[in-house]
């Protein structure tokens, strides 16, 4: 049952049967969890047993006794718990999209997406082809994963080819006829520099692409139609904008650097892996093709396995982790600059930053600036390997103004708890980035307790305003800190 805020796997109601009719009048009058937010539950099993009149009322109070209980697809338990949640829609597909270059996607919250296909690729082109107009974000978040060749892959040109048709139906992208440009419209001259802003983002998928055999045109096609539609949504239709943009994107990309031929997405803080059929797990899984409800093949797990590469960066189940020298450490005596993060989730400022085209570590560091955080060498360096958008004036501009906006809605919300200022941000932190994965390390003594009493300390977990995972580890052995560690492996 999918009542659009919660889906249940499974529902077992026993009563009078002759009663169908009004007991789904019964079920769709129901209130049901989450009907007031964006957040999606998903409910593993329901069983009520009464008679016929009560059993919608029933079902609907155990659904929302369930899910007070639930627990966020990026929680550890996540994968035993009985109820999950994704704070929207778009959110579970690209966690799905994660689950399934890994090949974790039999757990039982993915059972619907795996009985929608036969195959990896059919079931993504499927996934996107249901979420057309989110499509856009998604691949943004999967590219900031460096996982979107891996996906290209497994989708195959044909699919590819499908989704963009089906992209240029919805938005009539190229469908205008060449007119003249009106007034106010983007010159050519603006085109190019909008795109190398756009190329910053994607230049290293570009990379992987541009060698790869599976980018032929229509891959590019959709990398210029989906990154158009982020940037300028309201000038999808004009036809001479969209040819303008197409080849002014595919002008850059032709000198996009070539990869070296052994490097995939690879970059030097975190090396890729190559999965083969070797690693296929054997027992649990081996008689799953004989499975009427997953529907996967074995030959299709092979050609996921042989054919996909996977950063290691992504692996986070794996038991083998990355070598920490692989990852760029970095030490400040602000990390409360950090805890913006959930005051902004708190705020609910995050659709802003995602409408606006400004980047958001960027904003932050605006923000915490205004509030009185100070800078050093450990900061300034996190912050500029975060930035995507280029320090240009008008970026910068953006980033100011949002921050004035936003600024007095974290102060306000917090005022009578908090005092924002440059002793709030002085909190010695380590922090460890292993894109996409941002690990921040306190002393645990560290930690003011209004912080703590605000909820400001718990992990913000996957971000896709932000396109990383952001975690918070608080220790009390400062051995334990991965500066110090690795001082230790390298005296």
């Amino acid at each position: 049952m999918d009542h659009s805020s919660v889906a249940i796997q499974r529902m077992t109601l026993s009563g009078a049967t002759h009663h169908r009719e009004a007991l789904l009048q019964s079920l769709d009058a129901q209130s049901w969890p989450g009907e007031d937010d964006e957040k999606l539950m998903v409910i593993r099993r329901i069983d009520v047993r009464g008679p016929w009149w009560q059993l919608g009322a029933d079902a609907a109070a155990i659904a929302r006794q369930m899910t007070a209980s639930a627990v966020h697809i990026s929680q550890p338990g996540a994968q035993v718990a009985d109820v999950i949640y994704f704070h929207h829609r778009t959110e579970q597909v690209i966690y799905f999209c994660l689950d399934l270059l890994r090949n974790t996607y039999q757990h039982w919250y993915w059972q619907p997406f795996i009985r929608s296909a036969s195959t990896p690729a059919a079931i993504l082109r499927h996934l996107f082809q249901e979420n057309l107009f989110d499509l856009p974000d998604i691949l943004f978040q999967l590219n900031r994963a460096q996982c979107f060749p891996a996906l290209i892959k497994i989708l195959g040109a044909d699919n590819v080819r499908d989704i963009y048709r089906d992209l240029c139906r919805i938005t009539q992208w190229n469908s205008v006829p060449e007119k003249t440009i009106k007034d106010g419209a983007l010159t050519q001259e603006h085109v190019a520099v909008e795109t190398k802003k756009i190329l910053s983002e994607w230049s290293n998928t570009l990379a992987a692409l541009k060698h790869d055999a599976s980018a032929d045109p229509p891959v590019i096609s959709l990398v210029a139609l989906i990154c158009a539609w982020k940037s300028y949504p309201h000038k999808l239709t004009d036809g001479d904008f969209s040819r303008r943009w197409e080849n002014g994107f595919r002008e850059a990309i032709y000198n996009v650097k070539k990869p070296a031929d052994d490097q995939y997405i690879a970059q030097h803080d975190a090396p890729s892996i190559k999965t083969s059929e070797d690693d296929i797990p054997t027992n649990k899984h081996e008689n799953r093709e004989s499975d009427p409800d997953t529907r996967i093949s074995k030959q299709s797990h092979q050609v996921l396995y042989a054919d996909t590469e996977i950063s290691s960066r992504l692996s986070s189940d794996s038991t083998e982790t990355t070598p920490l020298t692989d990852s760029h450490i970095y030490l400040t005596q602000y990390g409360g600059i950090f805890f913006l993060i959930n005051a902004l989730l708190v705020t609910r400022c995050t659709e802003d930053i995602q409408e606006s085209r400004v980047s958001p570590w960027q904003l932050i560091q605006h923000m915490a600036h205004m509030l009185g955080c100070g800078k050093d060498a450990g900061l300034t360096d996190f912050l500029e390997s975060q930035l995507t958008t280029p320090e240009e004036e008008g970026a910068l501009r953006f980033a100011s103004e949002l921050a004035e906006k936003l600024t007095p809605q974290v102060i306000h919300r917090f005022h009578q708890h908090l005092q924002w200022d440059a002793d709030f941000f002085l909190l010695k932190a380590h922090i460890e980035q292993r894109l996409p994965y941002i690990n921040v390390y306190f002393h645990v003594s560290s930690i003011q307790l209004p912080l703590r009493l605000l909820g400001l300390d718990i992990n913000p977990g996957w971000q896709p305003w932000l396109g990383q995972v952001i975690k918070y580890h608080y220790v009390t052995d400062p051995d334990l800190l991965p500066l110090n560690s690795l001082r230790e492996q390298n005296p």
